[in-house]
Order: C-alpha cells, then sequence, then structure tokens
C-alpha cells in the first residue's frame, strides 16, 4: 500500500516580532503539523488527522472477492514540547490510530490502537540578531521513533495485514532534518530537507528509506487581541522501495509532489491549527493506493 511517508512533511518557524526568536519544531516521520505555535517554555499539543487513500482497480486491490475502495487513516496525537535552553529543545509524541480499509460492500477492515513513540530533538544552529533587518536562522533536528504501535496485526480470517496498514512500524526509526527561515515585516519564506531511514523488524521487513523537501511562505498578522498565521507551500518527496530479507519489494515506494495551505490563532497562552495538503502528482506503482488529501485540526496551550 501506498506510504504514508510519501506526504510527510514538518515545519519550524522563527518568531516575526522584534522579540527574542523562539524556533518550534514539530515531529515528522509520517506526520505534517504545517506551523507551530510560538511559546516560550512547555507547552501540550492535541492534533487530529485524517488521510484518504483511493484503490486502483486491479486484482491485486480485492478482499475475498470484494472491491476494496478507500483506506481511511485518522490519528488523535498527544505531544508535549520543552524548551531546554536558547538552542534546544525537545519534543515528545504519542498517537493513538483509527484505520479503515472500505471495500465495495462496506468497512472491510477496522484497527485501533497506540501508535509508534516519537522523540526529537532540535538544536538551533544560527540565529542573526538585527531584527530591524531581515531575521533569518537554521536549525538541524534528530528524531527516534520507538516501535511501540501494535504490529502484525491481523483481520478477522488472521490474515497478516500490509506493512502500511499496521499501527505500529515494528522497527526502530531515525530522522534527520534541516531548516532555513527568513523573514522580514511579517513576512518570510522557509525552506527544508529530510532524510528518514528504519532498521529490519522482527519479520525482516524494512522499510526504504526517504527524502523530502520543502518550502513554504508564510504571513504573520498581528491584531489587538489575536495574532494569525497563514502560510502554502510546496513539497517533493521520495521513497525508495522496501526490502524483504534483502530482497527488494518492487511493488513499494515512489514520489509525490504536494500544495498545502493553512492558518493558525494564536493568544497569549494558546493557539488553534488548521491544515489541508492536496497531492497534485504522484508515480506510484499500479497496485498502490493514491493518497487523496490530508486534513489537520490541533489545539495547543502553554503550562
Amino acid at each position: 500500500m501506498i506510504k504514508k511517508t510519501l506526504f510527510s512533511t514538518c515545519f519550524l518557524i522563527i518568531s516575526l516580532q522584534a522579540t527574542a526568536c523562539d524556533i518550534c519544531g514539530c515531529g515528522p516521520a509520517g506526520q505534517f503539523f504545517g506551523m507551530l505555535p510560538i511559546f516560550e517554555g512547555r507547552y501540550a499539543s492535541l492534533r487530529y488527522q485524517q488521510q484518504w487513500f483511493t484503490h486502483p482497480e486491479t486484482p491485486l486491490n480485492t478482499l475475498d472477492g470484494e472491491a476494496l475502495r478507500h483506506d481511511v487513516m485518522q490519528s488523535m496525537e498527544w505531544w508535549m514540547r520543552w524548551k531546554l535552553d536558547e538552542r534546544w529543545q525537545l519534543i515528545a509524541q504519542l498517537p493513538y490510530r483509527h484505520h479503515a480499509r472500505i471495500g465495495s460492500q462496506g468497512t472491510a477492515v477496522e484497527i485501533s490502537g497506540p501508535g509508534d513513540f516519537q522523540i526529537t530533538a532540535f538544536y538551533k544552529l544560527w540565529e542573526s540578531r538585527d531584527s530591524s533587518r531581515w531575521q533569518q536562522a537554521m536549525t538541524g533536528g534528530a528524531q527516534l521513533v520507538v516501535p511501540t504501535g501494535p504490529y502484525q496485526q491481523r483481520d478477522a480470517k488472521r490474515r497478516m495485514l500490509p506493512e502500511e496498514f499496521q499501527l505500529g512500524t515494528g522497527a526502530w526509526g531515525m530522522q534527520w532534518q534541516f531548516f532555513y527561515t527568513i523573514s522580514r515585516n511579517g513576512k518570510g519564506v522557509q525552506l527544508e530537507s529530510r532524510w528518514r531511514a528504519h532498521l529490519a523488524n522482527e519479520l525482516g521487513y524494512q522499510r526504504g528509506p526517504a527524502w523530502g523537501n520543502s518550502i513554504q511562505l508564510f504571513v504573520n498578522r498581528q491584531g489587538k487581541r489575536f495574532r494569525w498565521m497563514h502560510y502554502a507551500g510546496a513539497t517533493a518527496d521520495q521513497v525508495w522501495s522496501d526490502n524483504s530479507f534483502g530482497e527488494r519489494q518492487f511493488s513499494t515506494g515512489g514520489s509525490s509532489w504536494g500544495l498545502s495551505a493553512g492558518t493558525d490563532l494564536y493568544t497569549s497562552k494558546s493557539a488553534l491549527h488548521f491544515l489541508f495538503q492536496l497531492p497534485v502528482y504522484q508515480v506510484l506503482t499500479s497496485g498502490q493506493p493514491v493518497n487523496r488529501y490530508r486534513l489537520m485540526l490541533g489545539y495547543s496551550r502553554n503550562f
């Protein structure tokens, strides 16, 4: 099945106000969160995501003679962020997932449970200090994925579900990221690049590495009581084929190009988030489901 990581990306942002910058980060590895709240200290967030996939009409996309139509993947994720000092940040994430496979006669398979635990460290490599002109920042990050989510889950007839439909990966993973942000007078652009890799799991299955890049334009608007952040951008992602006991799985891997747009509403202590992502061009093998959209809603609170 199609890799969710084809549409994965993540964004950091520096504060556009004249005060000291506060760079925030999100967890990548299959998650897309858009811009994030700019808070000092600690905050917690609850985020809902939905992805919708459509199966092509091929013999590979049937179950007991029933044509498979869609995969709907939803998650409710809790995460916390700590700003350790002016350069280091730490983010912990734990999702709860619900996956449904829909056939021509209704829902064919449903599974629910926790996903893989993720912890990410970000380090501010460089930041400009002249707030009256262009503000710039460079940040690097690394994420560790811990295989805590259920793996080797089966349907009602005890058949193993596809790798990408599982709630967990069953394997340790790492992702490295690099961000560059430049802004002036409440407007800016951000460039991001990332690389993800997994070890082989207990079944000898290893997910292929993934490389992604993105560009994001943003506008910051300060009102009397609230602050708005509007953003829009484009992403390009490449995922290489998986391996099973060293043998390449030719039905996996591919590339995707997409557009995204969102807006955040900030108060002094909290933030509301809305994001929509639309893939516009995908290169996949003939049997892989095609991603149609990704929707995200969230709430963050300083504590």
